[in-house]
């Protein structure tokens, strides 16, 4: 899939899907890797005309039915229940999003919904953003600028290749808040797993799968309801592998996601789907507006019952082979002089999953066998932790923080001093 993904127009680049509908793990992206720096850019690369590749059988084109199983399927897993009190604002970010949006949300009940007029064409230069990333509030200014003018509840982007999904929710004061990836999938679990419940078919095998920079509340949702939760490396092909061999037990999956805005609910795709989870998300909306509460005021409840965790994420963007000497210098820094202590917490363990090996603060390693990743991760007393990452898609750095207090106070406090303390130190 040709696709410049959530980045910048400059970063245009391509994935690679495996048989089962998941992205390319890592093995299998090295055997492609070895096969291209085989050969030369100028002499090596065959073309071919379409009409020649489709004759030849090399190219086959999918038609509009695999789309409307795509439909409906989707508005099957989301439920077709009228939701006309729901205003809703939806923009593609010139992106690939609104056809599927405009099919699946009025066939699932949503159909008081906006679009945003200069953003709803496909533009791959990105013309009104900086970065056509609904992470970044300013993609999302002019969706939150309608929905203030139409008195929206909520305000939802997909990046351009509608894998991921952002949205605002509406204050009593008319003022936005913007949903945090975290925030969004400890909702949307909630509400899977309390609908299941609630209609008798939750089970203990059922399972949800979170990557292991996101945040911990996931877990405490998953025992709330008695179901297992899973933590995989960052990179939703790990969340696809995961579901493709629960498949030969009678596990059931019910959502996966990453603090990136990637979000998936059943199993008829295995990638991260911003559309579906735009849906899925207007569905919780309406379920707890029914029961007179915001989705902000269901995180509240979240909050008040787990513990305030709360997460923060800096990116320390590097350009040219200069900047990669210095991201690859970071990391050395990290492995050979290990960090004690961070702000006022004590650092109880340190685990680097480019050796695999996880050491606690007296030097002592311990018997846990990790997953292979160029990235470092501290963890902290008090449930708190620091992860530092490079990013997988663009020249940068990314440092993930997470703190855990009962109070939010508290929290806020503590979210800030160790990543005050940490960015000083590095």
């Amino acid at each position: 899939m040709i696709t410049a993904s959530h980045n910048p127009s400059e970063y245009n680049g391509y994935k690679v899907y495996a048989a089962y509908g998941g992205q390319l793990g890592p093995e299998e992206s090295l055997s492609v890797m070895a096969c291209i720096q085989k050969l030369d850019p100028f002499k090596d690369v065959k073309r071919i005309g379409y009409r020649e590749g489709v004759a030849k059988g090399i190219i086959h084109e999918i038609g509009e039915e695999i789309d409307q199983l795509y439909y409906e399927r989707i508005v099957a897993l989301c439920g077709a229940e009228s939701a006309d009190d729901l205003k809703v604002v939806y923009t593609p970010l010139h992106g690939t999003g609104l056809r599927t949006v405009e099919n699946v949300f009025p066939a699932a009940g949503i159909k008081n919904l906006s679009i945003v007029e200069e953003q709803r064409t496909p533009d791959g230069l990105f013309p009104t953003v900086n970065s056509p990333n609904p992470e970044d509030p300013g993609a999302m200014k002019m969706a939150i600028a309608l929905a203030g003018r139409l008195g929206a509840q909520l305000a939802i982007g997909t990046d351009p290749d509608a894998d991921r999904m952002g949205a605002a929710e509406r204050r009593q004061d008319g003022t936005y808040v913007i949903l945090t990836g975290n925030q969004i999938g400890c909702i949307l679990i909630n509400y899977l797993l309390e609908k299941r419940r609630s209609s008798g078919m939750l089970r203990s095998s059922d399972y949800i799968i979170k990557s292991f920079v996101s945040t911990d509340m996931a877990d405490a949702i998953a025992r709330h309801y008695s179901v297992t939760s899973y933590t995989v490396m960052t990179g939703f092909r790990f969340i696809s592998e995961l579901i493709t061999k629960n498949e030969k037990t009678d596990a059931e999956f019910i959502f996966g996601f990453e603090e990136s805005y990637g979000f998936l609910a059943g199993t008829f795709a295995l990638d991260k789907d911003g559309v579906l989870a735009a849906l899925l998300l207007c569905k919780a909306a309406q379920y707890y507006r029914n029961q007179s509460q915001s989705l902000l005021e269901v995180m509240e409840k979240l909050y008040e019952a787990h513990g305030y965790y709360l997460e923060g994420v800096k990116n320390i963007a590097f350009t040219g082979l200069d900047g990669m000497h210095k991201m690859r210098d970071i990391m050395t820094k990290l492995r050979k002089k290990p960090i004690r202590v961070v702000g006022d917490l004590a650092v109880q363990c340190i685990e680097d999953y480019l050796s695999r090996i996880s050491t606690a603060a007296d030097g002592k390693v311990l018997d846990i066998q990790l997953p292979a990743a160029n990235a470092v991760k501290l963890i902290l007393e008090r449930s708190a932790w620091i992860c530092v990452r490079p990013s997988g898609t663009e020249p940068k750095i990314k440092i993930y923080y997470a703190v855990r207090e009962a109070k939010r106070k508290a929290a806020e406090n503590q979210l800030k001093n160790i990543a005050n303390s940490f960015e000083q130190m590095i």
